[in-house]
């Protein structure tokens, strides 16, 4: 059907011209969600060297933790992160850097594993 033809039978149809105007804005507001749900993919980062500064330490960024004494591993997120490096302000610039995506702390070794953006 041509734009015309829809046209025409949504007024021959019995419906308000109210009930009309609702249709139209409920199909218009369908295709923006389509649209907007489609479009953006998260891009996964699996090297440091590509993760923006200001994600280093997000909620977004992955890391996993080993515990040398116990030998478990476990996967924290940025804030975590940022949290065990505590007041060490030489580590935090190293890590913001991009100089290091791995270090040590008491008995944590950490490694960036990846982040979605």
């Amino acid at each position: 059907m041509t734009k015309n033809e829809d046209i025409e039978q949504a007024l021959l149809s019995n419906k308000s011209l109210e009930e009309l105007i609702k249709e139209k804005v409920q199909q218009e507001i369908d295709a923006e969600i389509v649209a907007a749900s489609g479009s953006r993919k998260p891009r996964e980062i699996t090297k440091f060297s590509e993760l923006p500064k200001d994600k280093i330490f997000a909620d977004s960024a992955v890391y996993s933790l080993f515990n040398r004494a116990t030998k478990q591993r476990a996967l924290i997120n940025g804030s975590q992160v940022e949290c065990l490096i505590g007041i060490d302000n030489s580590l935090r610039e190293k890590l913001t850097s991009h100089q290091v995506d791995t270090f040590l702390v008491e008995d944590y070794y950490v490694k960036f594993h990846h982040a979605s953006i």
